[in-house]
This record gives structure tokens, sequence and C-alpha cells, in this order.
């Protein structure tokens, strides 16, 4: 008879083992990288180039660019881009991220052959038609209205523009105004400057043909080499850490947004961040959601997470409430962090929420495709998998003392740029 009594035992959690890859250089300097993996019939190509906004010589640029790429070339228009990779079972997309941009390929094993000449036009050849820059400005131009109808984008906006400033790339808001002023020049020169072998790197992925690595040279050493580009990044505009209030345009739900610059990947500290993050509001069971959730009932979701890009990194804390609890939301956070730092956690509670962080990166390892992924996202925030499994040692080692001591050292209430975003005045 099965014991409906107790619940199961919590068992450890495995090693976290990452799948083989190799790594190598096409004949233009274009990096490789491989994993061979349980996909039958199906592989993966991602075309990862740094052309974000570090590297854009005009706001709003970067993303339209990697946006536009994929509709269409010199010789073929957006309609026969879309019919001829379906037809043949393919998924094209893009990828953009703060640093990044590029495309990715989804194709099955026997097609790829077919599919990589048109893949690799539209990364040497991409069109900028007149026509399709205007429909991505108009519907561009329709989300930043929709957005700003959103107190939770409002607040996002506004909290990244405090911590770097409208002139640097991770501080400043696209606008209808900058999105109007992109033209089929500025994109041609920001795709010749970046889109380049010296500049990009490629993660190969799935049921790759005997062939495969001839196919790459073959078709990707079209790709011009260029130079590697050197990011613009202006000094961040430093601003003191306050609370602020400011209009909205939904009255019943409020916005906060607080956040703080934090360290990145690399430095000593960081897997004692990620845990202290983990602890305080990283999961359904963290110190935020058991507090403002669960006991007060002030809040459905609250959140807390290290947003990383490739130059930088920033802590922030996430939620939306009701004008009348704003005050005690910010009360009860700044206990919580306090406390962090002022008492050490429990074994216990250090057990559950490692087991949760290191679980969830089990959960995500479980196809060569989803390991993939996290390579090209590692590689986009300045890691790999060598760093993430150092990372996961530390996490292993960490002790109550440790996240007390790493508390003090970077939480503190007051450090957080904090924002509201309410009522508009009427």
């Amino acid at each position: 008879m099965p014991d409906r009594k107790n619940g199961p035992g919590i068992l450890p959690i495995p090693n976290v083992s990452f799948a083989p890859f190799q790594c190598y250089e096409l004949s233009n300097g274009l990096k490789v990288y491989q994993l061979q993996g349980n996909t039958p019939g199906l592989c993966k190509i991602d075309a990862v180039f740094f052309a974000g906004r570090p590297f854009e010589t005009k706001k709003s640029v970067a993303r339209a660019c990697s946006l536009l790429i994929k509709e269409g070339t010199q010789e073929k228009n957006s309609a026969f881009i879309n019919e001829f990779f379906d037809y043949h079972g393919a998924t094209l997309g893009y990828f953009t991220t703060m640093d990044q941009g590029g495309l990715t390929l989804i194709s099955l094993t026997r097609y790829l052959e077919k599919m990589l000449p048109t893949f690799v036009e539209l990364l040497t050849e991409p069109h900028f038609s007149e026509d399709e820059l205007r429909k991505f400005k108009k519907n561009a131009k329709e989300k930043i209205k929709d957005d700003l109808s959103r107190n939770d984008v409002i607040a996002y906006r506004q909290v990244t523009l405090d911590l770097y400033g409208e002139n640097h790339p991770y501080g400043y808001n696209s606008t209808v105004e900058s999105i109007e002023s992109i033209g089929r020049e500025d994109l041609l020169a920001h795709f010749r400057g970046t889109f380049t072998a010296s500049n990009g790197f490629l993660i190969v992925s799935g049921d790759l043909p005997n062939n495969f690595q001839s196919l790459l040279q073959k078709h990707f050493s079209s790709l011009p080499k260029g130079k590697v580009c050197t990011p613009k990044l202006p000094l961040t505009e430093l601003k003191a850490p306050s609370i602020r209030t400011i209009n909205g345009a939904n009255d019943l739900q409020y916005s906060l947004r607080m956040a703080k610059p934090i360290i990145k990947r690399g430095h000593p500290d960081y897997p004692g961040v990620v845990m202290l993050d983990q602890l305080l509001g990283g999961y359904f069971g963290s110190r935020l959601m058991s507090n403002l959730r669960e006991e007060k009932g002030l809040t459905y979701n609250i959140y807390s997470n290290i947003e990383t890009m490739y130059f930088d990194s920033y802590w922030m804390i996430s939620t939306e409430t009701s004008n009348e609890n704003i005050e005690t939301c910010l009360e009860e956070i700044a206990k919580e962090i306090e406390l962090l730092g002022n008492k050490a956690i429990s074994k216990s509670e250090l057990s559950m929420a490692r087991n949760y962080l290191l679980g969830n990166l089990i959960t995500s390892l479980d196809s060569t495709f989803s390991m993939a992924s996290l390579m090209r996202n590692l590689l986009c925030e300045g890691g790999d998998f060598e760093l993430l499994e150092q990372v996961i040692q530390e996490i292993n080692l960490l002790q109550p003392k440790d996240l007390q001591l790493l508390a003090q050292k970077y939480l503190g209430a007051e450090s957080f740029h904090t924002i509201v975003v309410g009522t508009k005045e009427k």
C-alpha cells in the first residue's frame, strides 16, 4: 500500500552535467560551438553577433536591424522567405538582446543543406526594403503606445533610465521619435559594421549531418571577416538612490520596481549573490513571496532577479499592488532585506532554495536544443559552461554565514533606485 500520510523523501540534487561540445573556427575567423545530440532528424543553428545597443550609432537601430534582417534579401522578398522555410518544415526566427542580435534556424536534418544558402543570404545580403521598414515602424510605434499604457512597463523604463542615464545604451528608452528617425541607410550601416565573422559566433546543435563542418565552411565563409566592434559605453550618470512616485495609466494597479547595480559573472562573490537573490525573491518559497503574498496578502506576485548583460548587471525587485498597500510593501521589503544581513538563515531554508535553483537548472538541460540555448545565453552574458560549472560548485559550498556577510555587503533597501507608478493626476 502506498504511504499517503507522508510525502516522498527529498533527494539531493545530482551533479549537473553539460553536454560535451566542440569549439572551432572557420577560415574567416567565425567561431563555432557544436553540440551533437538527441534530436533525431532535427538540427538548429544560432547565428549571434555583437550588434546590440552598445554598438549602434543611432538610438533604436540595433533592434530594428535584427528584426528586419529576416524580412528579405536583395533577390528574395519576405513572402518568398517565409514560404520557402515553411514549405521545408523549417523555423526561422530572430534573436535580440541588449548586446546581441542574430537569427535562429531549426531545420529537418535532411533539408539542412538546402536551407543554408538562403539562411546565409539573409546574414550577408539583407535588403531592408522601405516597405518592410514602414511596417516595422508602424508596429514598433504602436507597441510603444501600448507599453506606455501599462504601469509595469513605465516603471521598468524609468528605473533603468535612473540606473544608467538617457545617454547610456542600457538606460535610454525607445520613443516614437527615435523609431521614426530610422532610415534604410542607418540599418545598412549598422548591419555592415556588426554582422561580421570577427564580431559573432555560431551555436550548432542536434542531429547534424556527417559533412556538417564542411557545409559550414562552404556557406558561412562568405561572411566578411570585418573588425571586432568597440562598444560605446559612456560613463553612467550616477544618481543618488531615491524613492519616487510618478504618474501612470492605471489607477487600480500600482507598479513597484527597485533596482541597483550589482556584480556580474566572473566576480568571486557572484555565486553567493545568485543564492541571495534566490532566497530573497527568486522562487515561490522566497522571503518576499512568503511575507508579502502568503502572510499579508499585499500582492499576487513579487519576485527579484539579476539582469545580466554582457557589460553590466543589475538587481531588480518587482511587484504590483494597490495604492493603499504601497507603503506597507516598501516597509516589508526593507525588513526582509535587513533581516538577511542581520540574521543567518537556517540550513533547511538554504537547502530548499539551493535545491530549487539547481533543480530548475537540471530541468533546463533536458535536450540538446535547450543546452544550446543555455550556451547561447551564457555566451551573450559573458560566460560559458565552464564558468557555470564553477558557479554551481561555489553555490554548493555556501554556508548561512557566508550569505549573511554577502547580504551586509551588497544589500540594503536604501541602495535601490525605487520607482512607484500610480494614478495620473486628474
